[in-house]
């Protein structure tokens, strides 16, 4: 039984909701309650009869930010922060080949693809290309993946060229925007796209038959007929200030386009970067193109 409280000693009051929980159960308590003279809290309206002592509930600890996962990803978004701090932006870099590689007949290029973007090439240094390929943190090494290629110099450097690239289909898909000219840093490249004028280019079997149009100079062969070389029976021509002067020829005279059909005079010199031609394979057009001396 409980003891008797004067009633100096006690208040009787009304908690609303969310004012007080039962002490033991932690569970909410509202309606009539007792308040003593020393500070303590009872459930119902009789001090003769003194129910569950209650208490104000006390605010939750602040755990914003304070969680496990929530401080794991803190730790974690810092550290990102930190290392992207010191990234530095890379710089695209065309590597050259030296004389000695030159003399090897290859030299290796490096590329990086960025893994968001489908040409997203850029070619770079070989210190760049270690960074990224390590994981080092001077390089955002997350977006880009890093890729190296054998590069011929050889006078057979489209064909091997072509293949090096294609073997790398897999992993680096349309690598050829990146490496489009496939005789890049060749010395033996052939000269292409060029244009001949009146009083430019002659036949060389025929002097005195003119040729105008485009062009192209082999490194061997001098100027042969079409824009670019192929794999094909095409004229070789000469400059007109090769033209010997005691030469026994008239003025070059132009006349019509004449397209050759007959390949059977043209002689075929086969290099290491073409496969044989039957007699067929029809003649490439361009400019005056009439009985000159052949080849490929």
């Amino acid at each position: 039984m409980a003891r008797y409280q004067p009633k100096s000693k006690y208040n009787i009051k009304e908690a609303a909701p969310g004012e007080f929980i039962v002490k033991k159960t932690r569970a909410p308590y509202f309606g009539f309650y007792i308040e003593t003279s020393s500070g303590k809290f009872y459930a119902g309206k009789d001090p003769k009869r003194l129910l569950s002592e209650i208490v104000r509930p006390t605010p939750a600890p602040n755990n914003f930010n304070k969680n496990r996962d929530i401080l794991k990803y803190n730790v974690l978004n810092n550290q990102t922060y930190g290392k992207l701090k010191k990234v530095v932006d890379i710089i695209p870099f065309k590597n050259t080949p030296s004389e000695r590689d030159y003399k090897k007949g290859y030299y290796t290029r490096f590329f990086l693809k960025r893994v968001n973007e489908r040409f997203g090439y850029i070619e770079v240094s070989p210190s760049t290309f270690k960074d990224v390929k390590t994981g080092k943190n001077t390089v955002n090494h997350v977006l880009y993946e890093a890729g190296k290629l054998r590069w011929s110099l050889h006078p057979n450097a489209r064909q091997v060229n072509r293949t090096q690239i294609f073997l790398q289909r897999d992993q680096f898909p349309d690598l050829e925007v990146l490496f489009s000219n496939l005789s890049e840093f060749n010395k033996s490249n052939v000269l292409e796209n060029q244009m001949a004028k009146r009083g430019d280019l002659v036949y060389r079997n025929n002097p005195n038959k003119e040729y105008i149009g485009p062009y192209h100079v082999h490194p061997e062969k001098g100027p042969m007929v079409g824009a670019v070389h192929v794999n094909a029976p095409h004229a070789l021509l000469m400059f007109t200030s090769d033209l010997s002067p005691t030469s026994n020829t008239s003025s070059p005279t132009t006349g019509p386009n004449v397209q050759v059909q007959d390949t059977s005079e043209y002689s075929v010199e086969m290099t290491n970067d073409v496969s044989p031609l039957t007699s067929n394979t029809p003649p490439l057009g361009g400019g005056s193109f009439s009985g000159g001396g052949g080849g490929y």
